[in-house]
Protein backbone atom coordinates (compact mmCIF):
# COMPACT_ATOMS: atom_id res chain seq x y z
CA UNK A 1 0.00 0.00 0.00
CA UNK A 2 1.47 3.84 -0.70
CA UNK A 3 2.49 5.26 1.84
CA UNK A 4 0.49 8.31 0.64
CA UNK A 5 -2.84 7.82 2.05
CA UNK A 6 -4.65 9.05 -0.97
CA UNK A 7 -8.26 7.13 -1.18
CA UNK A 8 -8.21 5.31 -4.27
CA UNK A 9 -10.81 3.51 -6.19
CA UNK A 10 -10.09 0.43 -3.78
CA UNK A 11 -7.58 -0.21 -1.64
CA UNK A 12 -5.72 -3.51 -1.82
CA UNK A 13 -7.60 -6.58 0.74
CA UNK A 14 -6.06 -6.98 3.82
CA UNK A 15 -5.94 -10.86 3.09
CA UNK A 16 -3.55 -9.87 -0.72
CA UNK A 17 -1.46 -7.44 2.12
CA UNK A 18 0.23 -9.60 5.09
CA UNK A 19 3.05 -8.42 6.64
CA UNK A 20 6.27 -9.44 6.53
CA UNK A 21 7.98 -10.55 10.08
CA UNK A 22 10.36 -7.34 9.29
CA UNK A 23 7.32 -4.73 8.90
CA UNK A 24 5.29 -6.26 11.89
CA UNK A 25 8.54 -5.65 13.91
CA UNK A 26 9.46 -2.34 13.22
CA UNK A 27 5.68 -1.22 13.15
CA UNK A 28 5.69 -2.54 16.95
CA UNK A 29 9.05 -0.88 17.24
CA UNK A 30 7.51 2.53 16.42
CA UNK A 31 4.57 2.12 18.37
CA UNK A 32 6.65 1.05 21.55
CA UNK A 33 8.54 4.30 20.80
CA UNK A 34 5.28 6.54 20.65
CA UNK A 35 4.03 4.52 23.45
CA UNK A 36 6.91 5.21 25.49
CA UNK A 37 7.44 8.85 24.76
CA UNK A 38 3.67 9.28 25.56
CA UNK A 39 3.83 7.57 28.88
CA UNK A 40 6.93 9.99 30.06
CA UNK A 41 5.73 13.36 28.35
CA UNK A 42 2.06 12.96 30.19
CA UNK A 43 3.67 11.70 33.65
CA UNK A 44 5.84 14.27 33.65
CA UNK A 45 3.64 17.15 33.12
CA UNK A 46 0.83 15.41 35.18
CA UNK A 47 3.13 15.38 38.18
CA UNK A 48 4.27 19.28 37.48
CA UNK A 49 0.20 20.24 37.28
CA UNK A 50 -0.19 17.70 40.52
CA UNK A 51 2.55 19.30 42.73
CA UNK A 52 0.20 22.90 41.58
CA UNK A 53 -3.03 21.84 42.14
CA UNK A 54 -5.14 20.14 45.05
CA UNK A 55 -7.80 17.28 45.11
CA UNK A 56 -10.72 19.66 44.08
CA UNK A 57 -9.10 21.37 41.14
CA UNK A 58 -8.49 17.40 39.77
CA UNK A 59 -12.06 16.54 40.63
CA UNK A 60 -13.40 19.20 38.97
CA UNK A 61 -11.23 18.67 36.08
CA UNK A 62 -12.20 14.98 35.62
CA UNK A 63 -15.73 15.63 35.61
CA UNK A 64 -15.37 17.57 32.55
CA UNK A 65 -12.83 15.88 31.09
CA UNK A 66 -15.23 12.15 31.45
CA UNK A 67 -18.11 13.95 29.47
CA UNK A 68 -16.16 15.52 26.67
CA UNK A 69 -14.45 11.74 26.47
CA UNK A 70 -17.41 10.38 26.20
CA UNK A 71 -18.42 12.35 22.97
CA UNK A 72 -14.79 12.14 21.45
CA UNK A 73 -15.84 8.14 21.43
CA UNK A 74 -18.88 8.74 18.66
CA UNK A 75 -16.49 11.66 17.34
CA UNK A 76 -13.23 10.07 16.62
CA UNK A 77 -13.85 6.17 17.48
CA UNK A 78 -16.61 4.91 16.09
CA UNK A 79 -15.28 4.65 12.54
CA UNK A 80 -11.89 4.02 13.14
CA UNK A 81 -11.65 0.08 14.44
CA UNK A 82 -13.81 -0.32 11.39
CA UNK A 83 -11.56 1.32 8.48
CA UNK A 84 -8.86 -0.96 9.86
CA UNK A 85 -10.60 -4.40 10.39
CA UNK A 86 -12.87 -4.14 6.85
CA UNK A 87 -11.38 -6.53 4.48
CA UNK A 88 -12.43 -4.37 1.19
CA UNK A 89 -12.05 -0.46 1.45
CA UNK A 90 -13.00 1.55 -1.43
CA UNK A 91 -12.90 5.22 -2.03
CA UNK A 92 -16.69 6.10 -1.44
CA UNK A 93 -16.56 4.44 1.98
CA UNK A 94 -13.37 6.70 2.62
CA UNK A 95 -14.75 9.86 1.87
CA UNK A 96 -18.28 9.24 3.80
CA UNK A 97 -16.52 8.05 7.15
CA UNK A 98 -14.78 11.04 6.70
CA UNK A 99 -17.11 14.03 6.26
CA UNK A 100 -19.50 11.73 9.15
CA UNK A 101 -16.91 12.34 11.50
CA UNK A 102 -16.10 15.74 10.30
CA UNK A 103 -20.30 16.44 11.03
CA UNK A 104 -20.01 14.75 14.10
CA UNK A 105 -17.68 16.60 15.88
CA UNK A 106 -19.04 19.65 14.82
CA UNK A 107 -22.33 18.50 16.48
CA UNK A 108 -20.80 16.87 19.71
CA UNK A 109 -19.09 20.80 20.39
CA UNK A 110 -22.33 22.18 19.60
CA UNK A 111 -24.35 20.35 21.81
CA UNK A 112 -21.58 20.54 24.84
CA UNK A 113 -21.15 24.98 24.08
CA UNK A 114 -25.24 24.43 25.08
CA UNK A 115 -25.70 21.70 27.18
CA UNK A 116 -22.76 22.89 29.88
CA UNK A 117 -24.82 25.33 32.21
CA UNK A 118 -26.84 22.08 32.63
CA UNK A 119 -23.83 19.61 33.56
CA UNK A 120 -22.52 22.21 36.39
CA UNK A 121 -25.96 22.61 37.37
CA UNK A 122 -26.59 18.60 37.94
CA UNK A 123 -23.34 18.29 38.96
CA UNK A 124 -23.27 21.05 41.63
CA UNK A 125 -20.19 22.72 40.08
CA UNK A 126 -20.50 26.01 38.26
CA UNK A 127 -16.60 25.81 37.46
CA UNK A 128 -17.95 22.97 34.99
CA UNK A 129 -19.27 25.45 32.29
CA UNK A 130 -16.00 27.06 31.16
CA UNK A 131 -14.32 24.25 31.34
CA UNK A 132 -16.77 22.21 29.32
CA UNK A 133 -16.77 24.78 26.59
CA UNK A 134 -13.37 25.06 26.18
CA UNK A 135 -12.43 21.34 26.25
CA UNK A 136 -15.56 20.93 23.00
CA UNK A 137 -13.16 23.02 20.62
CA UNK A 138 -11.36 19.86 20.02
CA UNK A 139 -14.01 17.54 19.23
CA UNK A 140 -14.20 19.20 15.23
CA UNK A 141 -10.53 18.51 15.34
CA UNK A 142 -11.06 15.02 16.50
CA UNK A 143 -13.29 14.07 14.04
CA UNK A 144 -11.51 15.47 11.05
CA UNK A 145 -8.70 13.38 12.17
CA UNK A 146 -10.52 9.98 12.73
CA UNK A 147 -10.37 8.78 8.77
CA UNK A 148 -6.66 9.54 8.15
CA UNK A 149 -5.37 8.38 11.45
CA UNK A 150 -7.20 5.12 10.66
CA UNK A 151 -5.49 4.85 7.14
CA UNK A 152 -2.33 5.65 8.83
CA UNK A 153 -2.98 2.40 10.71
CA UNK A 154 -4.48 0.02 8.28
CA UNK A 155 -1.46 0.29 6.39
CA UNK A 156 1.14 0.41 9.66
CA UNK A 157 1.95 3.47 8.51
CA UNK A 158 3.16 3.54 12.57
CA UNK A 159 6.77 5.85 11.93
CA UNK A 160 4.04 8.57 10.82
CA UNK A 161 1.90 8.24 13.93
CA UNK A 162 4.67 7.99 16.30
CA UNK A 163 6.23 11.45 15.19
CA UNK A 164 3.22 13.56 15.10
CA UNK A 165 1.92 11.93 18.44
CA UNK A 166 5.44 12.23 19.91
CA UNK A 167 5.56 16.57 18.84
CA UNK A 168 1.79 16.50 19.89
CA UNK A 169 2.11 15.11 23.42
CA UNK A 170 5.41 17.30 23.94
CA UNK A 171 3.17 20.54 22.90
CA UNK A 172 0.58 19.58 25.08
CA UNK A 173 2.81 18.45 27.96
CA UNK A 174 4.07 21.85 27.97
CA UNK A 175 0.98 23.98 27.08
CA UNK A 176 -0.59 21.86 30.31
CA UNK A 177 2.35 22.81 32.43
CA UNK A 178 2.78 26.34 31.53
CA UNK A 179 -0.90 26.87 32.43
CA UNK A 180 -0.24 25.63 35.70
CA UNK A 181 2.39 27.49 36.28
CA UNK A 182 0.60 30.46 35.18
CA UNK A 183 -1.97 29.60 38.21
CA UNK A 184 -5.07 28.76 35.42
CA UNK A 185 -6.12 26.01 38.26
CA UNK A 186 -8.20 23.53 36.77
CA UNK A 187 -7.99 24.62 33.13
CA UNK A 188 -4.29 23.72 33.02
CA UNK A 189 -5.75 20.10 32.05
CA UNK A 190 -7.53 21.21 29.29
CA UNK A 191 -4.74 21.13 26.69
CA UNK A 192 -5.40 17.61 26.25
CA UNK A 193 -8.73 17.72 24.58
CA UNK A 194 -8.15 21.25 22.65
CA UNK A 195 -4.19 21.82 21.94
CA UNK A 196 -3.76 17.68 21.34
CA UNK A 197 -6.35 17.00 18.57
CA UNK A 198 -5.96 20.43 16.82
CA UNK A 199 -2.30 19.53 16.29
CA UNK A 200 -2.52 15.98 15.84
CA UNK A 201 -4.91 16.23 12.91
CA UNK A 202 -3.65 18.86 11.54
CA UNK A 203 0.48 17.13 11.34
CA UNK A 204 -1.29 13.95 10.18
CA UNK A 205 -3.46 15.29 7.25
CA UNK A 206 -0.17 16.82 6.70
CA UNK A 207 1.93 14.25 6.31
CA UNK A 208 0.04 11.35 4.92
CA UNK A 209 -1.51 13.43 1.72
CA UNK A 210 -4.95 12.35 2.43
CA UNK A 211 -7.65 14.08 0.77
CA UNK A 212 -11.44 12.87 0.37
CA UNK A 213 -13.40 13.07 -2.27
CA UNK A 214 -16.81 15.42 -2.29
CA UNK A 215 -18.75 12.23 -2.35
CA UNK A 216 -21.12 10.78 0.01
CA UNK A 217 -23.63 7.47 0.53
CA UNK A 218 -25.19 6.28 2.88
CA UNK A 219 -25.21 2.78 1.88
CA UNK A 220 -21.60 2.38 1.71
CA UNK A 221 -20.97 4.16 5.48
CA UNK A 222 -23.76 1.51 6.99
CA UNK A 223 -21.83 -1.52 7.10
CA UNK A 224 -18.99 0.48 8.74
CA UNK A 225 -21.37 2.34 11.19
CA UNK A 226 -22.81 -1.14 12.36
CA UNK A 227 -19.74 -2.27 13.33
CA UNK A 228 -18.12 0.41 14.75
CA UNK A 229 -21.77 1.28 16.94
CA UNK A 230 -20.69 -2.46 18.63
CA UNK A 231 -16.97 -1.02 19.47
CA UNK A 232 -17.57 2.05 20.48
CA UNK A 233 -20.88 0.69 22.26
CA UNK A 234 -18.29 -1.16 24.32
CA UNK A 235 -15.83 1.49 25.09
CA UNK A 236 -18.90 3.82 25.90
CA UNK A 237 -19.92 1.59 28.59
CA UNK A 238 -16.68 0.98 30.30
CA UNK A 239 -15.49 4.78 29.91
CA UNK A 240 -19.49 5.51 30.92
CA UNK A 241 -19.41 3.24 33.96
CA UNK A 242 -15.88 4.83 34.76
CA UNK A 243 -16.53 8.44 34.79
CA UNK A 244 -20.42 7.03 36.61
CA UNK A 245 -18.48 5.15 39.23
CA UNK A 246 -16.29 8.29 40.02
CA UNK A 247 -19.11 10.10 40.70
CA UNK A 248 -20.37 7.35 43.10
CA UNK A 249 -17.97 7.31 45.26
CA UNK A 250 -18.36 11.14 45.32
CA UNK A 251 -21.54 10.40 46.32
CA UNK A 252 -20.92 7.75 48.51
CA UNK A 253 -17.45 9.60 50.28
CA UNK A 254 -16.76 12.99 49.48
CA UNK A 255 -14.80 14.97 46.82
CA UNK A 256 -11.49 14.40 48.63
CA UNK A 257 -12.35 10.89 47.84
CA UNK A 258 -12.38 11.47 44.33
CA UNK A 259 -9.51 13.86 43.89
CA UNK A 260 -7.72 11.16 45.43
CA UNK A 261 -8.97 8.10 43.65
CA UNK A 262 -8.65 10.24 40.88
CA UNK A 263 -5.11 10.87 40.84
CA UNK A 264 -4.05 7.70 41.67
CA UNK A 265 -5.95 6.96 38.59
CA UNK A 266 -4.26 9.15 36.52
CA UNK A 267 -0.35 8.11 38.13
CA UNK A 268 -1.72 4.68 36.34
CA UNK A 269 -4.06 4.67 33.80
CA UNK A 270 -1.88 7.56 32.16
CA UNK A 271 0.64 4.61 31.75
CA UNK A 272 -1.84 1.42 30.86
CA UNK A 273 -4.31 3.65 28.89
CA UNK A 274 -1.68 5.01 26.42
CA UNK A 275 -0.40 1.39 26.17
CA UNK A 276 -3.01 -0.57 25.82
CA UNK A 277 -4.37 1.92 22.96
CA UNK A 278 -0.80 1.66 21.70
CA UNK A 279 -1.65 -2.37 21.22
CA UNK A 280 -4.70 -2.25 20.28
CA UNK A 281 -3.75 0.00 17.42
CA UNK A 282 -1.17 -2.26 16.47
CA UNK A 283 -2.55 -5.55 16.97
CA UNK A 284 -6.17 -4.56 15.55
CA UNK A 285 -4.34 -4.49 11.79
CA UNK A 286 -1.88 -6.62 12.11
CA UNK A 287 -4.34 -9.65 13.63
CA UNK A 288 -6.89 -8.60 10.83
CA UNK A 289 -4.19 -9.57 7.90
CA UNK A 290 -4.58 -13.15 9.59
CA UNK A 291 -8.95 -12.87 9.86
CA UNK A 292 -9.90 -15.60 7.30
CA UNK A 293 -6.99 -17.98 8.96
CA UNK A 294 -7.81 -18.59 12.86
CA UNK A 295 -4.68 -20.58 13.16
CA UNK A 296 -2.14 -18.01 12.47
CA UNK A 297 -4.34 -15.45 13.96
CA UNK A 298 -4.04 -18.17 17.40
CA UNK A 299 -0.45 -17.81 17.25
CA UNK A 300 -0.22 -14.00 17.13
CA UNK A 301 -2.06 -13.57 19.42
CA UNK A 302 0.05 -16.04 21.90
CA UNK A 303 3.27 -14.15 20.45
CA UNK A 304 1.48 -10.73 21.14
CA UNK A 305 0.77 -11.69 24.59
CA UNK A 306 4.43 -12.93 25.04
CA UNK A 307 5.49 -9.49 24.06
CA UNK A 308 3.63 -7.24 25.75
CA UNK A 309 4.26 -9.09 28.90
CA UNK A 310 7.88 -8.32 28.57
CA UNK A 311 7.49 -4.77 27.98
CA UNK A 312 4.75 -4.22 30.17
CA UNK A 313 4.32 -6.12 33.11
CA UNK A 314 7.85 -4.35 34.54
CA UNK A 315 6.41 -0.86 34.47
CA UNK A 316 3.97 -1.48 36.57
CA UNK A 317 5.55 -3.30 38.95
CA UNK A 318 7.97 -1.15 39.66
CA UNK A 319 5.30 1.51 39.99
CA UNK A 320 3.57 -0.27 42.74
CA UNK A 321 6.20 -1.46 44.56
CA UNK A 322 8.11 2.32 44.50
CA UNK A 323 4.93 4.27 45.11
CA UNK A 324 5.02 5.48 48.61
CA UNK A 325 8.90 7.02 47.64
CA UNK A 326 7.01 7.95 44.32
CA UNK A 327 4.81 9.88 45.61
CA UNK A 328 6.46 11.67 48.41
CA UNK A 329 8.99 12.96 45.89
CA UNK A 330 6.83 13.97 43.35
CA UNK A 331 3.66 14.92 44.80
CA UNK A 332 4.89 15.86 48.14
CA UNK A 333 3.35 14.71 51.61
CA UNK A 334 -0.56 16.41 50.65
CA UNK A 335 -0.86 13.35 48.26
CA UNK A 336 0.24 10.15 50.80
CA UNK A 337 -3.17 9.26 51.01
CA UNK A 338 -3.25 8.06 47.54
CA UNK A 339 -0.29 5.82 47.75
CA UNK A 340 -2.40 2.38 48.65
CA UNK A 341 -4.75 3.18 45.45
CA UNK A 342 -1.74 4.12 43.43
CA UNK A 343 -0.57 0.22 44.38
CA UNK A 344 -3.74 -1.20 44.14
CA UNK A 345 -4.37 -0.09 40.83
CA UNK A 346 -0.57 -0.86 40.02
CA UNK A 347 -1.39 -4.56 40.87
CA UNK A 348 -4.67 -4.46 38.87
CA UNK A 349 -2.93 -3.15 35.71
CA UNK A 350 -0.40 -6.15 35.71
CA UNK A 351 -3.88 -8.17 36.07
CA UNK A 352 -5.21 -6.24 33.01
CA UNK A 353 -2.51 -7.30 30.85
CA UNK A 354 -4.17 -10.47 30.16
CA UNK A 355 -7.01 -8.93 28.47
CA UNK A 356 -4.76 -6.30 26.13
CA UNK A 357 -5.03 -8.94 23.17
CA UNK A 358 -8.52 -10.62 23.49
CA UNK A 359 -10.35 -7.65 22.83
CA UNK A 360 -8.43 -6.77 19.30
CA UNK A 361 -8.27 -10.73 18.41
CA UNK A 362 -11.79 -11.00 18.76
CA UNK A 363 -12.87 -7.57 16.98
CA UNK A 364 -10.64 -8.55 14.04
CA UNK A 365 -12.23 -11.85 13.76
CA UNK A 366 -15.55 -9.92 13.10
CA UNK A 367 -17.53 -10.10 16.38
CA UNK A 368 -16.95 -6.64 17.81
CA UNK A 369 -20.56 -7.39 19.62
CA UNK A 370 -19.05 -9.14 22.01
CA UNK A 371 -16.45 -6.93 23.58
CA UNK A 372 -20.19 -4.77 24.40
CA UNK A 373 -21.36 -7.63 26.11
CA UNK A 374 -17.67 -7.94 28.00
CA UNK A 375 -17.75 -4.34 29.18
CA UNK A 376 -21.49 -4.75 30.00
CA UNK A 377 -21.51 -7.42 32.37
CA UNK A 378 -18.13 -6.46 33.77
CA UNK A 379 -19.73 -2.87 34.54
CA UNK A 380 -22.43 -4.15 36.06
CA UNK A 381 -20.75 -6.11 38.46
CA UNK A 382 -18.38 -3.15 39.53
CA UNK A 383 -21.14 -1.30 40.55
CA UNK A 384 -23.09 -4.67 42.21
CA UNK A 385 -19.62 -4.51 44.30
CA UNK A 386 -19.73 -0.74 44.85
CA UNK A 387 -23.06 -0.90 46.50
CA UNK A 388 -22.63 -3.64 48.55
CA UNK A 389 -19.30 -4.57 49.91
CA UNK A 390 -17.69 -1.26 49.00
CA UNK A 391 -19.97 1.20 50.07
CA UNK A 392 -19.07 1.78 53.54
CA UNK A 393 -14.87 1.75 52.75
CA UNK A 394 -13.03 3.56 50.11
CA UNK A 395 -10.19 1.25 49.63
CA UNK A 396 -12.67 -1.42 48.76
CA UNK A 397 -14.82 0.50 46.16
CA UNK A 398 -11.55 1.53 44.33
CA UNK A 399 -10.71 -2.38 44.32
CA UNK A 400 -14.19 -3.51 43.21
CA UNK A 401 -13.22 -1.36 39.88
CA UNK A 402 -9.38 -2.14 39.64
CA UNK A 403 -10.21 -6.05 40.21
CA UNK A 404 -13.07 -7.30 39.66
CA UNK A 405 -13.33 -6.13 36.03
CA UNK A 406 -10.50 -8.22 34.88
CA UNK A 407 -10.93 -10.91 37.16
CA UNK A 408 -14.63 -11.39 35.78
CA UNK A 409 -14.14 -10.96 31.66
CA UNK A 410 -10.69 -12.93 31.20
CA UNK A 411 -12.04 -16.18 31.54
CA UNK A 412 -15.08 -15.33 29.52
CA UNK A 413 -13.20 -13.55 27.03
CA UNK A 414 -11.05 -16.43 26.99
CA UNK A 415 -13.75 -19.04 26.43
CA UNK A 416 -14.89 -16.69 23.17
CA UNK A 417 -11.91 -16.79 21.47
CA UNK A 418 -11.81 -20.98 22.21
CA UNK A 419 -15.11 -20.45 20.16
CA UNK A 420 -14.51 -18.19 17.47
CA UNK A 421 -10.90 -18.84 16.43
CA UNK A 422 -10.31 -21.80 18.15
CA UNK A 423 -7.50 -21.01 20.58
CA UNK A 424 -7.41 -22.89 23.53
CA UNK A 425 -8.53 -21.21 26.99
CA UNK A 426 -5.39 -23.46 28.48
CA UNK A 427 -2.76 -21.86 26.32
CA UNK A 428 -4.17 -18.30 27.15
CA UNK A 429 -3.46 -18.87 30.73
CA UNK A 430 -0.36 -20.00 31.23
CA UNK A 431 1.25 -18.39 28.22
CA UNK A 432 0.14 -15.39 30.28
CA UNK A 433 0.72 -16.70 33.87
CA UNK A 434 4.07 -17.56 33.30
CA UNK A 435 5.37 -14.32 32.45
CA UNK A 436 2.93 -12.26 35.18
CA UNK A 437 4.31 -13.93 38.72
CA UNK A 438 8.04 -12.66 37.89
CA UNK A 439 6.66 -9.55 38.27
CA UNK A 440 4.66 -10.28 41.05
CA UNK A 441 7.43 -10.70 42.67
CA UNK A 442 9.48 -7.66 41.15
CA UNK A 443 6.00 -5.79 42.98
CA UNK A 444 7.02 -7.59 46.20
CA UNK A 445 10.87 -6.65 46.29
CA UNK A 446 10.54 -3.58 44.84
CA UNK A 447 7.69 -3.16 48.07
CA UNK A 448 10.32 -4.57 50.49
CA UNK A 449 13.06 -2.33 50.15
CA UNK A 450 11.68 0.71 49.84
CA UNK A 451 10.11 -0.30 53.13
CA UNK A 452 12.70 -1.12 54.77
CA UNK A 453 14.91 2.26 53.58
CA UNK A 454 11.87 4.09 55.11
CA UNK A 455 11.75 2.71 58.33
CA UNK A 456 15.38 2.84 58.52
CA UNK A 457 15.70 6.57 57.48
CA UNK A 458 12.29 8.30 57.17
CA UNK A 459 11.42 10.34 53.78
CA UNK A 460 13.03 12.83 52.28
CA UNK A 461 14.22 13.95 49.12
CA UNK A 462 17.58 12.36 48.96
CA UNK A 463 16.15 9.13 50.67
CA UNK A 464 12.97 8.69 48.10
CA UNK A 465 15.02 8.63 45.49
CA UNK A 466 17.48 6.11 47.11
CA UNK A 467 14.53 4.18 47.28
CA UNK A 468 13.38 3.98 43.98
CA UNK A 469 16.24 3.61 42.62
CA UNK A 470 17.61 1.09 45.03
CA UNK A 471 13.71 -0.70 44.94
CA UNK A 472 13.67 -0.61 41.29
CA UNK A 473 16.78 -2.16 40.36
CA UNK A 474 16.66 -4.98 43.01
CA UNK A 475 12.84 -5.36 41.26
CA UNK A 476 13.98 -5.11 37.73
CA UNK A 477 16.75 -7.73 38.49
CA UNK A 478 14.19 -10.18 40.02
CA UNK A 479 12.02 -10.01 37.19
CA UNK A 480 14.73 -10.39 34.77
CA UNK A 481 15.70 -13.42 36.59
CA UNK A 482 12.85 -15.50 37.10
CA UNK A 483 11.83 -14.76 33.55
CA UNK A 484 15.11 -16.02 32.06
CA UNK A 485 14.45 -19.05 34.37
CA UNK A 486 10.68 -19.93 33.70
CA UNK A 487 9.89 -17.94 30.31
CA UNK A 488 13.62 -18.36 28.77
CA UNK A 489 11.96 -19.12 24.92
CA UNK A 490 10.22 -15.83 25.20
CA UNK A 491 13.20 -13.52 25.82
CA UNK A 492 14.78 -15.24 23.10
CA UNK A 493 12.11 -14.73 20.18
CA UNK A 494 11.56 -11.26 21.75
CA UNK A 495 15.43 -10.69 20.75
CA UNK A 496 14.89 -12.34 17.38
CA UNK A 497 12.44 -9.59 16.90
CA UNK A 498 14.34 -6.74 18.03
CA UNK A 499 17.04 -7.81 15.24
CA UNK A 500 14.80 -8.30 13.09
CA UNK A 501 13.43 -5.27 13.23
CA UNK A 502 16.78 -3.32 13.43
CA UNK A 503 18.36 -4.90 10.48
CA UNK A 504 18.74 -2.96 7.26
CA UNK A 505 16.72 -4.16 4.17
Amino acid sequence: MSETIVPADELPPLSQTPPSARATTRAAMWAILDTASQTFVSILAFLIVARLLGPEDFGVAALSFGIVQIMSLFVETLLQDALVQREMLNRVQISSAFWWALGSGVVAMSLLMLSAPLFAHLLDSPGITDLLRVMSMGLVFSGAGAVPIALLRRSLSFRKLATCSIITRLVTGCTSAGLAIGGAGAFALVAQTTVAPVLMTSMVIATSGFRPALVFSWRDLRALLVFGLHVVGAQLVWLGSMRIYIVCIGFLFSPVAVGIYNIAQRVIDTARDTISVAVSNLALPVFSRHQNDHAQLGRAVIQGTEVVALMILPIFALIGGCASPLVHLLLTEKWMAAVPIIQLFAASAMLHFFRYLQTPAITAAGRPDIGLWLSVISGVAAFAFLFTLGRNDFFWAAAGWGFLRPLIIFPIAAATLRRVIGLRVRAQTLNGLGLALPAVAAFGVAFFVCSMIAAQYGMSGPVDFAAIVLGGLAGLATQLALVAVSARSALVDAYGMIRAGLKRS
